[in-house]
């Protein structure tokens, strides 16, 4: 699955410019949400980084949404200091949970570079008990100098989600 992950973001990365296209696949059975994808979108483009796209999924049972999002930056200044100020957007969405009163706990964070794909990888995985939910989020970083785009897949689930849904959405 990661391979795919870096092969769509090193797709959307290329020079050639195309139509927006769907993100991702959603899991058989699963409904768009426009709501939620249209405030994540929102607040996407409020930090002025480029451009946003973004997607929302529910299961068909209750307890479980996939979220996708992308953010294309046209002539990086600089790419590497826009990667790292979006793998630390990443993983300060636990810290903002808790800002809320949520008790957020991040439980892993892995960051890496890809050689073969010229690509960052990141993935994130924390809980907020006191609301029983769990979130696991995925996001893969490329540029080829002419563009940036950074994809970031998430899936939130509560304890008592559908498992064959939770395991759909990781």
């Amino acid at each position: 699955m990661r391979r795919a992950w870096i092969a769509a973001v090193l797709a959307a990365a290329s020079a050639v410019s195309a139509a927006p296209t769907e993100m991702i696949t959603p899991p058989a059975g699963w409904h768009r949400d426009a709501e939620q994808a249209s405030a994540l979108a929102q607040r996407l483009a409020e930090a002025k980084l480029g451009t946003a796209a973004a997607e929302a999924y529910v299961a068909e049972r209750p307890g479980v949404a996939l979220f996708a999002s992308r953010r294309t930056v046209d002539k990086p200044s600089d790419a590497g200091a826009i990667a790292r100020t979006l793998l630390d957007d990443l993983r300060a969405s636990a810290r903002r949970a808790a800002l809320s009163g949520a008790p957020a706990e991040e439980t892993a964070w892995h960051e890496g570079f890809d050689a073969a794909s010229q690509a960052v990888t990141a993935e994130l995985a924390w809980q907020d008990t006191a609301g029983h939910l769990e979130t696991t989020a995925r996001a893969v970083i490329a540029s080829d100098g002419a563009r940036l785009v950074a994809v970031t897949g998430e899936c939130v689930a509560s304890d008592g989600a559908d498992r064959a849904a939770r395991a759909a959405c990781l």
